[in-house]
């Protein structure tokens, strides 16, 4: 069910640009440049984003993800308008953590948030309806334009809003999903292996 694909692109965009064009693609892809990637944060790149992406639904990721694409379909056929990927029990400290009310609606998204009160961890993937979408590019712009920060996770201005009831937003379970966030080069072999069509896949960084 999507039609349109937006890109906001940074760190050698240029290569990005020439791999989209060469795809042939049936989707309408459009790309953004964030020429201030060095310095700034996701929520920039976003924010970057927003005339594109008012008044819309929509699901937000970020780049270095590889996902199976059941989860997107997934996601976009839960009865929930806003819903946000959650592997539950899982916990690291590196990783997004979210922590649910009693109704079982998401109160609360950070780093910070400690093993005894996580529900799980989030793989930053989320999709909202059109309401959704306008608060959250709404106090987007309020951080970037009045407290003038641009070097802030997207989950700032997300967070505010669970916390202050502002979107309803239940826990997507994808325990049983394959996806992998890649930071690393060990990263990139665990990619390869779950994705692979090769049998061969990379087993060792030295194959890199």
């Amino acid at each position: 069910g999507i039609k349109e694909v937006v890109l906001i692109i940074g760190y050698r965009g240029d290569q990005i640009k020439s791999y989209i064009q060469s795809l042939n693609s049936p989707l309408s892809i459009v790309i953004v440049e964030n020429k201030e990637y060095q310095k700034t944060n996701n929520m920039y790149s976003l924010y970057l984003a927003r005339d594109i992406i008012a008044g819309r639904s929509v699901i937000i990721n970020n780049g270095d993800m590889v996902i199976d694409p059941e989860l997107v379909k997934k996601m976009i056929q839960d009865p929930n308008d806003n819903v946000v990927a959650v592997e539950p029990e899982s916990f690291d400290e590196e990783s997004m953590k979210v922590v649910i009310r009693s109704d079982g609606s998401i109160s609360h998204i950070a780093k910070t948030i400690d093993a005894q009160e996580a529900f799980g961890c989030s793989i930053d993937f989320y999709k909202f309806d059109q309401t959704a979408t306008a608060k959250l590019l709404g106090r987007a712009t309020k951080i970037i334009e009045e407290q003038c920060d641009k070097n802030q996770w997207t989950e700032i201005a997300i967070d505010h809003l669970f916390r202050e009831s502002e979107i309803y937003s239940k826990p997507f379970d994808i325990k049983n999903i394959k996806w992998v966030e890649i930071d690393n080069r060990k990263d990139l072999i665990e990619a390869q292996n779950k994705f692979s069509y090769f049998q061969d896949g990379l087993r060792e960084s030295k194959n890199i």
